[in-house]
Parts: structure tokens; C-alpha cells; sequence
């Protein structure tokens, strides 16, 4: 997609412009192009007390808000195939302990899981080149 222009009419309120609906479908394309080209993507906020890991999550940062404790689940490369240097990176936005746990055979850092160590911390995640490895770069508990 190149660049979309919206038509601003001849003068303001004459009718013969872009629709203010056709116009802001452009700026959201427009946007996401330019985010697409710079490698970023909008937030996944999470508000529930468990998540479980989606392809659809490659370079995102996924947020989780919840007075209550959550759980995040990193499948094993079995059952969601994750390319080698599939990356996300997370942060607990709310008061509820973030844990993100690796389900089958995956592991993270060597270990089954990791705990956020509080609230407005964040962590990186880095599938390596076995596929069921996961390298984690943050501050845990």
C-alpha cells in the first residue's frame, strides 16, 4: 500500500472532500503501514488472570492489569510453533504477581517459569535455536 492522501475539498464544509469515515480508515492504514515498516506494533493489553502465549504476539508487548494474580503460558514448540527468535516482551501494569510459566517440555532460562518482581516491571523473551528454550531478560522475583 502507498501512502493515502485525504482530499480536504475546495473549501471547508463544501461536501467535496474525503467522508470523515473514508478518511479516518485512511489515517489507520497509513499508520499501521508506518508502523509495520519501523517494526512497531500496538500493545496487547491483558486483563484477565491467565494468558496463554499466540503467534499473533511476535514482537508485541503484551501488558497484564489485574488486582489478582495471572498467569502467562508459553506453549511448547509442539503445539505452537514459535520461529527461532520469536520475541515479545511483557509488563505488569497492575498490583496482581505476573508469572509466565513454560507448559510440556519448553523452559525459560533453564527453569519452568519466572515471576515479574512487581508492578511497572517488564521482561523480554527470546525463543532460541531449540525451540523449546526461552531466553528471558528482565528484573524476577
Amino acid at each position: 500500500m502507498g501512502q493515502q492522501i485525504i482530499n480536504l475539498g475546495t473549501t471547508a464544509n463544501d461536501g467535496t472532500g474525503t467522508k470523515a469515515r473514508a478518511g479516518g480508515d485512511m489515517i489507520n492504514d497509513n499508520f499501521t503501514e508506518l508502523y509495520s515498516q519501523f517494526g512497531i506494533t500496538p500493545p496487547n493489553p491483558q486483563t484477565g488472570t491467565t494468558y496463554t502465549l499466540q503467534l499473533s504476539d511476535m514482537g508485541k508487548l503484551l501488558t497484564f492489569d489485574n488486582a489478582s494474580s495471572i498467569t502467562v503460558t508459553l506453549p511448547q514448540n509442539s503445539d505452537v510453533a514459535f520461529p527461532a527468535g520469536f520475541t515479545f516482551a511483557v509488563v505488569g501494569i497492575g498490583v496482581g504477581a505476573v508469572t509466565i510459566t513454560a507448559d510440556g517440555a519448553a523452559t525459560i532460562n533453564g527453569d519452568v517459569g519466572v515471576t515479574l518482581d512487581g508492578r511497572w516491571v517488564g521482561a523480554t523473551f527470546i525463543q532460541t535455536d531449540t525451540m523449546d528454550s526461552w531466553a528471558a531478560f528482565g528484573r524476577f522475583a
